[in-house]
């Protein structure tokens, strides 16, 4: 990050949380998206989470797993779906005027 904001032309940075460890206990995912949240402040990187709208916190194991299948590939990749769905929440943020001016 640090390189890519002292280019002359400063390119837009977002960081796209798309992907988690699913666990046995509940929410049923583990991310690191709050771990790395201190770094993207401290660079003024915005964050955005397919687990805010796909993965809410308080959900039931079956419907974790309904959500999982939709949006994943395999354990790790997203699937087609899975790839619109993020590009859905992307253009919403765009849209919604949460991206700072070039």
């Amino acid at each position: 990050a640090r390189q890519l904001l002292a280019v002359p032309r400063r390119p837009a940075l977002v960081w796209l949380v798309a992907s988690w460890k699913d666990s046995l206990e509940p929410p049923y995912y583990k991310s690191g998206d709050y771990d790395q949240q201190w770094i993207l402040q401290f660079y003024n990187i915005p964050q955005l989470s397919v687990l805010t709208p796909l993965l809410p916190s308080k959900m039931s194991k079956d419907l974790h797993d309904y959500a999982k299948s939709h949006f994943r590939a395999d354990w790790l990749h997203p699937s087609q779906h899975g790839h619109t769905i993020l590009t859905q929440i992307l253009i919403h943020w765009l849209l919604d005027g949460c991206a700072k001016p070039l």
